[in-house]
């Protein structure tokens, strides 16, 4: 049996990513942020539908969430980051009490997305 590699997948050709910053605006102050980005991705999955979230290839990163200031971010793909940001506006509740999903901003680079709107 020969074992052949398979060759990567040019630049051109891969799926063209960008990250989005959101705050959650809400009357109390959250407890654990990992849990409120899960029912976030939730809550974007039952508004977009699990073929079109499948495609948008909806990622929360954790890593770079600030439970202080209750800010967090998402990597989607750049074809759905309009889709995206409608789904935000319409959360009303998360853990309980009324909240407001406030994108901040949306950028190519990881850090960048960071450095301008979430730290």
């Amino acid at each position: 049996m020969i074992k052949r590699k398979l060759k990567p997948l040019l630049p051109t050709l891969k799926e063209k990513k960008r990250y989005i910053a959101f705050e959650i605006l809400s009357e109390k102050r959250l407890k654990n942020m990992k849990l409120a980005t899960k029912k976030l991705n939730n809550k974007i999955v039952q508004f977009l539908g699990i073929k079109e979230a499948a495609n948008a290839g909806i990622q929360m990163i954790d890593e770079k969430n600030n439970i202080k200031q209750q800010k967090g971010m998402l990597r989607v793909a750049a074809a759905y980051v309009d889709d995206i940001k409608a789904a935000l506006t319409v959360i009303g509740t998360l853990e309980g009490s009324k909240t407001i999903v406030h994108c901040l901003g949306v950028s190519g680079i990881l850090n960048k997305c960071y450095e301008h709107h979430v730290r």
